[in-house]
């Protein structure tokens, strides 16, 4: 190395020749690119060449940033690098520098290979070029998106957060409110042709009353570590498939305001994204796995606004646009409906093991309540979450226990009042062939009646089909929570049930119709 190049302040101006410098293909070391695809976007530009992706931070002023200097686009540049390496480390892979002689002559440069001579006149973040028909945002397009994927995708969002930085003096009700506070400003500034006047009062008035009811929960949230150095940004278009298994990428590193935030907030924007383009299906396997996974449930109160603002976020922005009028507008609209959710609904499946409980209650699971959905509680996800276990792990004879057992079910209880409480509606999911756990269900019905004014009520049914059949679907099972095995399904017939006063349903029948009829079941309820 020779001796350090001294680097220079650029203006948005001079900028314009090394963007153009980048889109051509010659510009690029080893003939590496034959083309230049460019993507453009407020405060980036991004270069597809070759085997790369190289993205230059524009020179712009905006209230949340600054990238007026060459030093503030460095530090930007190095800290996207160091954030999104969290998610993605094979896919950022360092900075690169663009280098002009003496002669005016630009050239790339990395970081740790710059020449001796010449002035840094930009820095850019360089990634691992992916195919764009991996973008989360194509594969639903294309209805690319199953239920197994949606699930990997939870994990891959619940390990970024477990490993993320903890703010415990961030985020609560000061920051939410600011985050109204401003989509309601942006709203008025850039909605007013595009969107309704009253909607947009109704939005003000339900977004601050629902704050003003949540507020301390909010507080409480930030002071146990919910708020964290989050990914910001998390929408489908940030998520790639990259060797069949989901990659997160492009998160805010520009803002704290936008990325230090509640755990739950960073998590709608995903469920938001879901939801706006009907895949409500994926949008509750995401939901329901990640709760496996968190066993967050309090915060599920939050969850109506923490929607609601996200929803907000993407009506002004694209309001802003003045291309998007319509779209613009539904988004306000759901941003709204998120804030007047229908009443929250109790429903118990139950059934011998091998009945397809479980399957049930997922199909199920996103037509009952307000989006995403109905909350499952499944008894083996949180055995296995008492026992420390990982989801997926065979867990010892003695988490099986009748003292075990007990702490499983009254889990599930203390679980389902605090949701339901937090207008969540929720689908309990166990064997339930002792009498005195169907009777806990049905006092914690009667519990809820009697707190909130418009609980949807209760639900049960009871799933029933042979043994052989029940025999046959624990055998064909793979990668499933339940440790059930047919041993255990044959133990299972020997069980005293007592008077069943639930739903019977024939699960010996196609699962389409077990669906149909629960669905039909709860529309008449």
């Amino acid at each position: 190395m020779g001796a350090p190049i001294q680097a220079s302040q650029v203006s948005g101006g001079d900028q314009a020749g090394t963007i153009a410098f980048l889109a051509r293909a010659n510009s690029y070391p080893g003939g590496d690119a034959s083309e230049v695809a460019v993507i453009e976007t407020h405060i980036s530009v991004v270069f597809l060449a070759g085997s790369r992706a190289y993205k230059l931070k524009r020179a712009v002023l905006f209230p949340y940033l600054d990238f007026t200097t060459l030093g503030s686009r460095k530090e930007a540049c190095a800290r996207e690098l160091r954030l999104n390496r969290r998610g993605a480390p094979d896919l950022y892979l360092g900075l690169v520098a663009v280098v002009m002689n003496a002669g005016g002559e630009r050239s790339l440069h990395p970081e740790d290979a710059l020449p001796d001579g010449g002035d840094i006149i930009e820095w850019l973040v360089c990634m691992r070029r992916f195919d764009q028909d991996m973008l989360f945002d194509r594969l639903a397009e294309r209805g690319g998106l199953n239920m197994a994927l949606m699930e990997t995708l939870a994990r891959e969002i619940h390990d970024l957060h477990e490993g993320a930085k903890v703010y415990n003096d961030r985020g609560g009700r000061a920051a939410a409110a600011a985050i109204i506070d401003n989509n309601l400003e942006c709203l008025n500034r850039f909605g007013r042709e595009a969107l309704s006047a009253g909607d947009l009062k109704s939005l003000a008035e339900l977004s601050r009353r629902h704050l003003d009811r949540i507020g301390g929960l909010m507080d409480a949230r930030a002071a146990a570590g919910f708020v964290r150095q989050c990914h910001g940004d998390l929408h489908l278009r940030n998520i790639v498939l990259i060797d069949n298994a989901p990659v997160l990428f492009d998160g805010i590193e520009f803002s704290d305001a936008f990325s230090i935030i509640d755990t739950l907030y960073d998590f709608a924007f995903l469920v938001m994204d879901l939801c706006h383009k009907g895949l409500t299906d994926e949008a509750s396997a995401v939901f329901n796995r990640t709760m496996d996974l968190t066993g967050d449930v309090a915060g599920l109160a939050a969850m109506p606004l923490f929607l609601s603002m996200r929803a907000a976020v993407r009506s002004h922005v694209t309001a802003a646009s003045g291309k998007q009028s319509a779209e613009a507008a539904a988004y306000l609209a759901e941003a709204i409906a998120y804030l007047a959710p229908p009443p929250a609904k109790l429903v118990a499946i139950g059934g011998l093991s091998g009945t397809g409980k479980s399957t049930l209650a997922a199909r199920i699971a996103a037509k009952i309540g307000a989006a995403p959905g109905a909350l499952v509680l499944r008894s083996d996800v949180i055995r296995k979450r008492l026992a420390g276990a990982d989801l997926f792990a065979q867990l010892a004879p003695e988490d099986y226990s009748k003292a075990m057992t007990k702490r499983v079910f009254g889990r599930m209880i203390d679980d389902a009042r605090i949701a339901l409480m937090g207008g969540q509606s929720v689908i309990l999911d166990a064997v339930y062939a002792d009498a005195d756990q169907r009777r806990d269900v049905a006092r914690l019905a009667d519990e809820i009646a009697t707190e909130i004014g418009d609980f949807a009520g209760f639900t049960g049914f009871w799933l029933h089909s042979p043994l052989p059949e029940r025999e046959q679907r624990i055998e064909a099972r793979s990668g499933n929570v339940s440790d059930a095995t047919v041993a255990i399904a044959r133990q299972q017939e020997g069980y005293e049930q007592g008077t069943m006063d639930w739903t019977l349903i024939d699960a010996a029948k196609d699962i389409e119709i077990s669906e149909k009829v629960i669905i039909s079941e709860l529309a008449g309820a």
